[in-house]
């Protein structure tokens, strides 16, 4: 990951980025908040790290040409690990001070107005906690949205403890006044007494499910933290796999292994998990990245999907388990039409300009491993 990171230049970048939104939204996303920590790319020409304002650039470029709502997050990321100087394959990622970091933020604010700026800390690990006091009282009059990663990993809570004194989550509410503009990415290891806080605190909770599996990170409490009124969405993550339907069933059934219990994600009055996942998810995730989206009604966005009338999990119009039948049977090979502000951005399950896009990726990945970027075997 360290050589890849290392080695990308812009247009590399640009153009992996455009396959990622086509590919999301082809599956049915339409809005992407841009955990963006790969700020200095190189100059193809000269091998010099470039000003981290034209990485951003790049994706903002790459969100316009596939037409997805993008919410660029910005990460402050100062260091290697509690209380561990960064390693020097970590230089793309790095701001030397917080002043640095709002000096990119101010930038983008003033050069992309039509775009939603926010603002992300990487992790606890990743930024000393008076840089993160420093940045979160800098930003204190400005409605921006602010993400962190946070207890993900069980290695993670024991190194917070030992360093800290407290757990992640708990370490976060008692020095940070947190509320509905904090998204909080994972959030996978808990006690009981942090989730309960977390709950009450408005914060948002961004589930992965399939990342989460795939690095086998654990099995967030979500049956628990929705009974205590907190409030979830999902993300894609590591993009091992980009398929909203295929999370929030992969959420679903994780609590079913995890409580051996069947349709555990419900908010009655509404007895459909299918349906109350889907609803959780739009109103979250809109409130998250803080967009007018997630409904169809005067002011909100007009971003919808269109499905596959033939497909079988639609064949059966019976409104009361449409979302079950579309989470628990279907895929993203059911997104069939996808419009954002209105305008047509996938027709017949392709991207309007998949056949460009998809060239210009393969290319790049040609090019990536003729620098030994990427490795072509694995033994």
């Amino acid at each position: 990951m360290y050589a890849l990171a290392n080695g990308l230049n812009l247009s590399h970048f640009q153009k992996i980025a455009s396959f990622l939104y086509m590919e999301m939204l082809e599956s049915g996303f339409t809005s992407v908040g841009e955990f963006h920590y790969l700020h200095k790319l190189l100059n193809a020409a000269s091998s010099r790290r470039l000003d981290p304002l034209l990485s951003s650039k790049a994706l903002i470029e790459a969100s316009e040409l596939t037409g997805i709502e993008l919410c660029l997050l910005p990460v402050l990321y100062q260091q290697g690990g509690f209380s561990e100087p960064p390693r020097t394959e970590q230089e793309p990622f790095l701001h030397s001070s917080v002043d640095q970091f709002l000096d990119l933020i101010e930038n983008l604010v003033k050069t992309f107005p039509e775009t939603k700026i926010g603002a992300a800390i990487h992790s606890l690990r990743a930024v000393h906690p008076s840089q993160m006091k420093d940045l979160v009282e800098s930003m204190k009059n400005r409605d921006f949205p602010l993400h962190i990663h946070i207890a993900e990993q069980p290695a993670e809570v024991e190194s917070c403890l030992k360093y800290l004194n407290k757990r992640p989550v708990e370490f976060l509410l008692e020095n940070f006044e947190i509320s509905s503009r904090w998204t909080l990415v994972h959030a996978t290891h808990m006690a009981d007494s942090e989730r309960v806080g977390l709950a009450r605190s408005g914060a948002n909770i961004c589930l992965c499910p399939i990342t989460e599996a795939n690095l086998g990170d654990g099995i967030f409490p979500a049956v628990e933290f929705l009974e205590e009124g907190g409030q979830i969405c999902i993300g894609s993550d590591s993009n091992i796999r980009i398929d909203p339907f295929e999370e929030l069933r992969l959420l679903e059934y994780s609590q079913r292994y995890r409580l051996l219990q069947r349709n555990r994600c419900v908010e009655p009055p509404i007895l459909s998990p299918g349906e109350s996942l889907a609803r959780q998810s739009y109103r979250t995730g809109a409130a998250s990245l803080q967009l007018p989206t997630g409904s169809l009604k005067p002011g909100s966005r007009a971003n919808f999907l269109v499905l596959d009338p033939a497909h079988s999990s639609a064949i059966i119009s019976a409104p009361n388990s449409l979302w079950d039948r579309w989470i628990f049977s279907g895929s993203r090979e059911m997104v069939k039409e996808v419009y954002v502000r209105g305008r047509q951005v996938v027709l017949n399950r392709s991207h309007v300009h998949r056949e460009r896009i998809q060239k210009e990726f393969s290319n790049t990945l040609q090019s990536l491993y003729q620098e030994g970027l990427l490795a072509q075997d694995m033994d």
